[in-house]
């Protein structure tokens, strides 16, 4: 590392890394999957030709919308909200569970990148890390809850990789370089095996 590299640019350069990742396209794929999904299913509510749809579907759906819309606006804590209120309802639906972790990866995202963005001020980059903490380990924790939901073990490898990293940056340099450094030979040997055969690894 020269002397121009800081350890936050450094641990943000590997973030950046895991976005080119199969499991970006894949988020990307399924927001645009769901989103249609809701257009085609609010086009029918406009049809006086189609049944009524049920109360409670019809309010899980728009909730649903709500959810979709916030998280593709980059609006993590007005989305997470709306995730949370879907998965309180049902913790077992795996669509549900991932959408909640990635919205809350999202935000893990935002906060590293304000609290090491040499364009903003000393105190919008302290509020940005002092909020690091929390959203980690909320992160952590929908991560956990996307796993009892499904046996692909990928993508929570990726995500989990993913917030190991930034919480990395947190740390002292040379701190940050040695978990870094972790995370990386972790990662290679849980993507090893059966796990690597799968397409998204």
């Amino acid at each position: 590392m020269t002397q121009s590299e800081s350890p936050s640019q450094d641990s943000a350069e590997n973030v950046e890394d895991l976005t080119n990742s199969p499991l970006v396209k894949k988020i990307s794929i399924l927001l645009t999957v769901a989103v249609l999904a809701i257009f085609l299913l609010s086009q029918l509510w406009r049809n006086p030709g189609v049944e009524e749809i049920d109360p409670e579907l019809r309010s899980r759906l728009e909730l649903t919308r709500t959810a979709l819309a916030a998280t593709e606006n980059l609006e993590p804590e007005d989305a997470d909200v709306a995730w949370q209120d879907l998965y309180q309802v049902d913790p077992q639906n795996r669509s549900v569970a991932m959408n909640r972790a990635i919205n809350r990866l999202l935000r893990v995202d935002s906060l590293a990148s304000q609290a090491t963005n040499a364009s903003l001020d000393d105190d919008d980059k302290k509020a940005a890390r002092s909020q690091l903490p929390d959203a980690i380990s909320s992160a952590r924790q929908a991560i956990e809850d996307f796993k009892k939901t499904t046996d692909e073990k990928v993508l929570a490898i990726w995500f989990n990789a993913r917030v190991d990293l930034h919480e990395a940056s947190l740390l002292p340099g040379s701190m940050t370089k040695s978990l870094r450094r972790e995370v990386y030979q972790r990662l290679s040997q849980e993507l090893s095996g059966a796990v690597g055969d799968d397409p998204l690894s």
